[in-house]
């Protein structure tokens, strides 16, 4: 029987997940939090109840509680912990690279997107959140990449279009976004996101008529979007209806209270 190689990437990558591992128990161990009391002499180890989660099953639930708690670094650390011992665990180092991104720390959350998507390439969820993190960092052309290959594979995929769109816009490339986020609309016409983004970009354009019926659409679907009040209080100011528009300032400012 012929022998696989592995991958010397791997490898390495292997290895580097042990390293972390160790240097979390230690740290975790040193807290006393998750620490097993050696036997004594002659005495048996301590059996586990059956109910009891296993470990990493145990630090994936600390993470996500210090994550909802607002923990930032305990929680980096306990997914790192978690990932050291199921290295393919997508979701959860998905949920890592938020929050290190949530830290402001983007390199090391696009490293940790890079490697969820070395492990399902397939994944179109995946690729937009690394979209949508690289065009955060400024990165359009990386950013539009990752979106051309889910379209690639998925020309109708509402998010991806919407997604194409937008980075359009932010390269103020306003006629391209328009087009594109027209076609989003057209496939999925329930996102209050993309009827705002659609309604700022056509006002970009000039074209305010249609500017305020894509913001008004945004507003019937989600009524306490400041976004699309404020956006159709800008286009109502052009238009010279500044009553109208003050009074979705107030209502903006409002909402975003909330």
């Amino acid at each position: 029987m012929k022998r696989r190689t592995v991958p010397s990437w791997r490898v390495r990558e292997r290895a580097r997940l042990a390293a972390e591992l160790r240097d979390e128990a230690e740290s975790l161990s040193s807290t006393g939090e998750f620490a097993v009391p050696a036997p004594q002499r002659g005495e048996s180890p301590p059996e586990r109840p059956a109910d009891a989660a296993p470990a990493p099953a145990r630090l994936r639930e600390e993470a996500e509680s210090a994550r909802g708690a607002g923990h930032t670094t305990r929680a980096v650390q306990l997914f790192r912990a978690f990932l050291a011992a199921e290295p393919s665990d997508i979701q959860a180092r998905r949920a890592l690279a938020q929050v290190l991104a949530g830290c402001g720390d983007a390199e090391r959350a696009l490293a940790e997107l890079d490697r969820a998507v070395r492990l399902a390439p397939a994944d179109a969820e995946l690729r937009l959140e690394r979209a949508r993190m690289l065009g955060d960092a400024g990165r359009y052309t990386a950013a539009q990449e990752e979106v051309e290959v889910v379209l690639s594979a998925e020309p109708e995929h509402a998010d991806a279009v919407a997604a194409m769109g937008g980075l359009l816009a932010r390269r103020g490339l306003w006629a391209e976004a328009a087009l594109h986020l027209r076609r989003a609309v057209e496939i999925d016409a329930g996102r209050a996101a993309t009827w705002c983004q659609l309604g700022e970009t056509l006002n970009r354009l000039d074209d305010l008529s249609a500017a305020l019926a894509a913001l008004e659409r945004a507003a019937a679907l989600d009524p306490i979007n400041p976004r699309a009040l404020q956006g159709m209080g800008r286009v109502l100011d052009r238009l010279g209806r500044s009553d109208e528009a003050t009074q979705l300032y107030r209502r903006a400012r409002e909402a975003a209270a909330r």
